[in-house]
């Protein structure tokens, strides 16, 4: 666990650096609880189903979020190293994520009765992002989408602070960058807009003392729901107007 230490106390000294107009200790007890949650989610490194997740979340970053709202405003709201509902959000739209290997059915995990129930936060995307995983050949390994995340926020100071702290509470550290080498290829990407019949189940769904329901959804069977990334991409721009 040396270097993740190491890498801790530069990060520390590094945000210190930066806020010295600040108080030191309230940067250093907010920065050391960043990396609590980074111990608790991965000690030891990510799972290859936890980096194919967070490599799908910085495609949307980047590529979608970025695009449709600008780089301070896609890192605000960057909210799934948090563990939210969602892994993008502001009050009136919510967009989750999801990776699924391109080898198999496009079948999705929920994580509980509320991440689809678009009533909590007015308009809600799903998308969901087919991955060819292996070990060598084509594709990029998580430390190198990064590294492409990081060039592209370069020049936007904020947006790559928060950056930074939010990879930290993802669990990601480039002391384990070693551990990463599993290349990763973007096969295909599918946007739905999650509302009405959309199949889910949701808190009025259950019966009284039924709650944190994990399920499946198949979504080859919700193209009724599908929109063109283009239609996305507009959608998350009109939420995000003032």
């Amino acid at each position: 666990m040396s270097s993740v230490f190491e890498t801790l106390i530069e990060d520390v000294v590094k945000t210190l650096s930066a806020d010295v107009a600040k108080d030191a200790l309230v940067t250093v007890c907010r920065r050391l609880d960043l990396w609590k949650h980074f111990f608790a989610v991965s000690r030891n490194g990510l799972s290859l189903n936890q980096q194919a997740g967070l490599f799908a979340e910085l495609t949307v970053l980047i590529d979608v979020m970025c695009t449709a709202i600008g780089e301070e405003s896609a890192a605000h709201a960057w909210y799934g190293p948090a563990g939210a509902l969602q892994d993008f959000a502001n009050d009136r739209l919510g967009v989750e994520v999801k990776s699924v290997s391109s080898t198999g059915p496009a079948i999705v995990t929920i994580a509980n009765e509320r991440q689809l129930d678009e009533r909590l936060v007015g308009d809600l995307l799903l998308a969901v992002y087919k991955l060819d995983i292996r070990e060598t050949g084509e594709g990029l390994t998580l430390p190198r989408k990064i590294e492409a995340a990081r060039k592209h926020l370069a020049g936007y100071e904020s947006a790559s602070a928060m950056f930074e702290a939010k990879l930290i509470r993802s669990g990601y550290s480039d002391a384990h960058r070693a551990k990463y080498v599993h290349r990763m290829t973007i096969r295909s990407a599918a946007w739905f807009r999650v509302a009405g019949s959309f199949p889910r189940i949701t808190e009025q769904d259950l019966p009284t003392g039924v709650s944190q329901v994990s399920y499946k959804v198949n979504v080859e069977s919700c193209q009724e729901w599908e929109l063109v990334p283009e239609l996305a991409i507009e959608t998350i721009r009109r939420a995000h107007e003032l």
